[in-house]
């Protein structure tokens, strides 16, 4: 059997046209090697992510617009070739994991450009095509404050008929300071048994 390997290489910096929003990215090159046959490289990557057994393979590709992450998730088939595009795009993408026999993937991801952003759970029968929103940031099964956790992978069963994910407190973004310096309250406090008074411990 042929042995196909997946090579990185260096961070990618690109830019488009002056006249153009500067995109860069994260990521570097990925090669697909199969034996003697080296495949064009597919820019940006950021992760990859290969099952223990089938003939798919899973990886990222990022850009930055403006600062603006933007991640692109992507299923290609080992022995065709053939890229599945898994949509929408994503802000941030949490854990991605395969079932036991490499023909499904579960993951959460987010579609938030805020700096808190909630996670959602996704599900993916690859053979079909179909992408299945499991889990969205708001779910009549979860407490009202809870939405899927970003720091627990998704698990698959042994058997693939169940899926474990974790779940956490909602993110909050928290609302920008108004106040001006000035119109804030200011408190020193002074004993009066300190040795010196107030305002001569502020000039020293």
């Amino acid at each position: 059997a042929v042995e196909k390997a997946l090579v990185p290489a260096s961070v990618s910096k690109k830019k488009k046209k002056d006249t153009e929003e500067k995109v860069e990215s994260d990521g570097g090159l990925m090669y697909v090697v199969d034996g003697a046959i080296i495949s064009k490289p597919i820019k940006d990557v950021k992760d990859v992510f290969v099952p223990l057994k089938g003939n798919y393979f899973a990886y990222t590709r990022n850009e930055k617009v403006k600062k603006v992450d933007s991640v692109y998730l992507y299923v290609q088939d080992f022995e065709t070739n053939k890229i599945m595009t898994i949509k929408p795009t994503f802000s941030s993408l949490g854990g991605l994991s395969f079932n036991e026999k490499g023909s499904e993937l579960a993951f959460t991801a987010s579609v938030d450009t805020a700096k808190a952003k909630n996670f959602q759970l996704f599900h993916v029968n690859i053979s079909k095509e179909v992408i299945v929103k499991l889990i969205d940031t708001v779910h009549v099964n979860l407490p009202e404050n809870d939405r899927v956790s970003s720091d627990f992978k998704p698990q698959f069963s042994q058997n693939g008929e169940r899926l474990y994910f974790g779940v956490a407190e909602k993110a909050i973004t928290e609302p920008k300071d108004t106040l001006l310096d000035t119109e804030k309250a200011v408190l020193d406090v002074w004993h009066w048994k300190d040795e010196m008074i107030q305002s001569v411990q502020i000039r020293r």
